[in-house]
């Protein structure tokens, strides 16, 4: 069987206008964040889509399109 959980990664306030120019400068909104925890039973899958570093100084900042990864996610510590 498998599970998906949304889990909830706070929120984001960005000038209105950056994701819509018609309108004018100076109104804000807020933007959840989350991901997505996917559990199968041959693993896991951890889907964030994420924000660009460089959002962090220029909310307004492009991605360079290189941020797609798979990481692996392991099932435990290993003892040594």
């Amino acid at each position: 069987m498998m599970q998906i959980y949304a889990l909830c990664c706070g929120s984001l306030e960005f000038d209105r206008h950056i994701f819509f120019p018609d309108h004018a400068p100076g109104t804000r909104m807020t933007i959840p964040v989350s991901s997505y925890l996917l559990i199968h039973p041959k693993g896991r899958v951890l889907f964030d889509t994420g924000v660009h570093r460089q959002a962090i100084t220029d909310p307004s900042a492009n991605s360079s399109g290189n941020e797609v990864g798979v990481h692996s996610i392991g099932r435990g510590r290993r003892s040594s």
